[in-house]
C-alpha cells in the first residue's frame, strides 16, 4: 500500500501542484505572410460616450460605478471602475463582472481585409481596495455579431503606487472563445462580420476569500488608460494557412509497436476557405512518419518512448508548419522507470490510474493552465517518483501523509460536486512537502516549483475555499482545443 500511495502522490503532485510549459513540442512556423499596414484603435482620454458597459455578469447582487477621471492618468484622463460584491453565505462564490466595450470605432473584415493577428495594450493600476492583496485581471474582448468573445489570455496586475502597463501579442481568432460556448470562436476571415473591442474585467469572493471581515462587501477601485488594439491585417489576394500544434495520448503500459493514423488536420484552417494537404511530414526523434493522400499521418514506434515531429499543410501555393507531440501515458513511464532502476516489476494494477486519468481529462486538459500542468504529468513525474520511491525513502513516507490529507478532495474535484474544503493542515503539508521536493530535486525542478508557486500566489489564500473554487482559481475554466486520447 505504501508503494501505491507513493506513485499516487507523485502523480498528482506532477500533474496539479506544478507546471512546466510545453517543451520538445515545435511552435506553429507560416511562411512569411503577406501583411497590409497595422490598423490602431485606440483611446486614452476615455469620454464616457465612446464606452457601453456592455454585458454584466452579476451573481449575488453586486453593484459597480465607471465614470471619465480627467486627472491622474498615465497621463491625463483615464476610465475610472468601481466594484462592490456584498457578503457571501458559506459555500456560494459571489461576482460582479464587466464588458467594456469602445464605441468609437470597429473593425470590418470584409472591406479591410482578414485580421491576421491582433495585438493588446493598456496601462492599469489598483485606485483602492479593502482586499489586503487585490489585484486586477483585464481580458480583451471582440464583439461580432451581438456575440461576445474574450481572449484565452489574460494580463494580472498587482499596481497599487502607480500605473503598468500591460500588452499580449500576436492573438489570432483561435485564441478567442465564446463566453456561451467555448468551442465558437469570432471569424477573422474576409466573410466575417464587423467587429468591435474592448476588455472585462471581473471581481469575485467566497465567504472566506480574499481575507476580509465576512461580513464587509468587498470593494475593488481601479483604472485603465491608454487602451490600444492593433489589427494586422492580411493583404489582399492569397493568405496563408495556419497550422495548430498537435498533441497525441497513447494510453497504455505494454511493450510493442505503436502505430497511430493521426488526423493532423482537425484544427488548422485557410483564412481564405482554401482546401489544405499535408505536403511534408519530418521524422521523429523515436518514430518514423508518412503522410496518407494528404490528409493523415502516419507514425510508427518501437518503444514507448516521449516524441515530436512537424508537419507541412498548404493551401496549393502557401504553406504552414506546425508541431506534433506523441506521449505515452504516464502509468506505463513510471512503470518502465521502476523496472529499470530497482528491478521491481509493477503493473499498472498498481495504481489509481482511473482516478488519475479523469482528473487530467475532465479538470486539467479543458483550461490553458490545466494543459500546463498536464504536460508536467508526462515529464516531470517520472523524476519526482525516483526521488519518493528511490532516491529519499523519508519523503515518500512524507507523500503518504500528505496523500492521505487530499485524497478525498481529489475525488470531491473529480467525482462528486467539488464541495469539499481545503484545510489549514493539508495547505501546511503541501507547502512542507513542496519545499522538501525542491531541495531534492534537479536544479530544473526547483525552478519549477519556484516559477510556480509564484504564479499560484500565496497557498494560505486557498484555505476555506472549496475544490471547486480553488480549480477555478489555479487554472480558470476556459476551453481550450484538448489532446487526442488513443486508447
Amino acid at each position: 500500500m505504501k508503494i501505491i500511495k507513493i506513485l499516487f502522490i507523485g502523480i498528482i503532485v506532477g500533474s496539479t501542484i506544478l507546471a512546466a510549459t510545453l517543451t520538445g513540442q515545435a511552435a506553429p512556423v507560416l511562411e512569411p505572410a503577406a501583411l497590409a499596414s497595422p490598423i490602431i484603435i485606440s483611446d486614452n482620454t476615455f469620454n464616457p460616450a465612446d464606452w457601453q458597459v456592455y454585458d454584466v455578469i452579476n451573481q449575488g447582487g453586486g453593484s459597480y460605478q465607471v465614470r471619465q477621471e480627467t486627472n491622474g492618468g498615465n497621463p491625463g484622463a483615464y476610465r475610472w471602475i468601481e466594484q462592490v460584491v456584498p457578503p457571501v453565505p458559506t459555500g456560494q462564490v459571489y461576482q460582479i463582472s464587466l464588458t467594456h466595450l469602445y464605441l468609437g470605432a470597429n473593425y470590418d473584415p470584409a472591406s479591410q481585409g482578414a485580421i491576421a493577428t491582433l495585438d493588446y495594450s493598456e496601462s492599469v493600476r489598483i485606485v483602492a481596495s479593502n482586499n489586503p492583496q487585490p489585484f486586477v485581471r483585464s481580458i480583451p474582448i471582440v464583439v461580432q455579431g451581438g456575440r461576445i468573445y474574450r481572449a484565452t489570455a489574460f494580463l494580472d496586475s498587482f499596481a497599487t503606487a502607480s500605473w503598468e502597463s500591460l500588452s499580449l501579442s500576436g492573438l489570432d481568432e483561435q485564441d478567442f472563445i465564446a463566453f456561451d460556448d467555448a468551442n465558437a470562436h469570432p471569424d477573422f476571415s474576409a466573410q466575417g462580420q464587423p467587429i468591435s473591442f474592448g476588455f472585462f474585467r471581473g471581481l469575485s469572493r467566497t465567504q472566506t476569500a480574499p481575507a476580509i471581515p465576512a461580513n464587509q462587501n468587498l470593494t475593488l477601485q481601479h483604472g485603465i488608460d491608454n487602451w490600444q488594439v492593433t489589427i494586422t491585417p492580411m493583404a489582399s489576394g492569397n493568405n496563408p494557412p495556419v497550422a495548430n500544434n498537435d498533441i497525441y495520448v497513447v494510453e497504455t503500459a505494454e511493450l510493442g509497436l505503436i502505430n497511430l493514423t493521426l488526423g493532423v488536420l482537425g484544427n488548422d484552417f485557410d483564412p481564405d476557405g482554401d482546401t489544405l494537404t499535408i505536403t511534408n511530414v519530418a521524422p521523429g526523434g523515436h518514430g518514423s512518419t508518412s503522410a496518407i493522400g494528404g490528409n493523415f499521418i502516419t507514425y510508427i514506434q518501437l518503444g514507448r518512448e516521449r516524441d515530436n515531429f512537424t508537419y507541412t499543410v498548404s493551401d496549393g501555393e502557401l504553406s504552414a508548419t506546425a508541431g506534433v507531440g506523441i506521449y505515452v501515458d504516464c502509468g506505463c513511464s513510471i512503470s518502465c522507470l521502476m523496472e529499470q532502476v530497482a528491478g521491481v516489476a509493477v503493473t499498472d494494477d498498481n495504481m489509481d490510474l482511473a482516478l488519475i486519468r479523469r482528473l487530467r481529462d475532465r479538470v486539467m486538459r479543458p483550461t490553458p493552465d490545466g494543459n500546463r500542468y498536464v504536460d508536467m504529468y508526462y515529464t516531470t513525474t517520472p523524476e519526482i517518483a525516483k526521488i519518493l520511491m528511490l532516491d529519499r525513502t523519508d519523503l515518500g513516507d512524507e507523500a503518504v501523509a500528505l496523500v492521505e490529507l487530499w485524497q478525498d478532495n481529489l475525488y470531491s474535484l473529480v467525482d462528486g460536486d467539488g464541495s469539499a474544503v481545503i484545510t489549514q493542515p493539508q495547505i501546511d503539508a503541501m507547502e512542507t512537502f513542496l519545499a522538501n521536493l525542491s531541495a531534492a530535486g534537479s536544479s530544473d525542478l526547483q525552478q519549477i516549483i519556484s516559477d510556480e508557486q509564484t504564479r499560484l500566489g500565496p497557498l494560505d489564500d486557498y484555505v476555506g475555499l472549496t475544490v471547486k473554487q480553488a480549480k477555478h482559481q489555479a487554472i480558470g475554466d476556459a476551453t481550450v482545443y484538448m489532446p487526442l486520447v488513443i486508447k
